[in-house]
């Protein structure tokens, strides 16, 4: 069973993707700051993907993604930025830093969260 990491303050955000998540047959950790979320990055057992939030306070998704790729245990775990925004500068700066994709709330439906996240992690 595949095991997705959630980065993301909102903690309705995090329980809505944590929710879907669970309910395709993932497990799910979350995490509240990025800096919470590289503690868990740090343990024993390596997710498969990581979901980010491009905007929290401390570190943001972006610095997130540019300190896993920094860390050979963690460099080559697909990383997604899910962000609110849309701005090509951010984006582009976010995908050089190392993001596999970037998502945009409310613009990204479920059902292709869904076959995103097959993509990259095998029930």
């Amino acid at each position: 069973m595949g095991l997705i990491l959630v980065v993301d303050d909102h903690k309705d955000t995090r329980n809505f993707m944590g929710k879907l998540l669970k309910q395709w047959g993932y497990r799910a950790l979350e995490a509240e700051t990025g800096e919470a979320g590289l503690a868990l990055l740090a343990g024993e057992e390596k997710p498969d993907l990581v979901i980010v939030d491009g905007m929290m306070p401390g570190i943001n998704g972006v610095e997130f993604i540019r300190l896993m790729r920094a860390d050979e245990t963690t460099a080559t775990i697909p990383a997604i930025l899910y962000t609110a925004i849309a701005d090509h500068a951010f984006t582009d700066n976010a995908l050089e830093k190392g993001a596999s994709e970037i998502w945009i709330k409310l613009v990204i439906k479920p059902e292709q969260i869904r076959e995103r996240v097959g993509h990259y992690v095998k029930k």
